[in-house]
């Protein structure tokens, strides 16, 4: 028999056997170890693993970096936030109009990949690494 349960509760029965925190931030659910590192920092949401990230050590330095974002006007400003706070370059070429969807995100001190990886699950976007640089690209 199926039953209906407040997303809330679900989540907190989800995570609490790994000990993970969660938040909602703009739609999108965010789970979180207690240190605060995003649990889709570690996957593959809309980019490559870390272990092909972590090949450019100067690229894996700063996509490790903590930043925070907190943007409420397009997804271009939103890109050009995280490329001043990482000091990574990231190309935009291929986005087009999707360039001025809007976005209203806030989020805490978390690694620059974790921004990236929910930005492109967010806007049904990806990333590949081009000569030292990000290249987003829709998915």
């Amino acid at each position: 028999k199926s039953k209906v349960v407040p997303i809330a509760q679900l989540l907190s029965e989800l995570t609490r056997p790994k000990k993970l925190d969660w938040t909602i931030c703009e739609g999108v659910v965010v789970i979180t170890t207690p240190k605060g590192k995003a649990e889709f920092d570690r996957g593959t949401v809309g980019g490559p693993k870390e272990d092909e990230l972590k090949k450019d050590a100067t690229l894996w330095d700063r996509l490790s970096k903590k930043v925070q974002l907190d943007s409420r006007s397009d997804l271009a400003d939103a890109v050009a936030k995280l490329v001043s706070e990482g000091g990574v370059k990231i190309q935009t070429d291929r986005l087009g109009r999707r360039l001025d969807q809007k976005v209203r995100l806030k989020i805490g001190s978390q690694s620059l990949l974790a921004h990236l990886r929910l930005l492109c699950r967010t806007f049904t976007l990806a990333f590949e690494l081009k000569g030292g640089e990000i290249l987003l690209k829709p998915r």
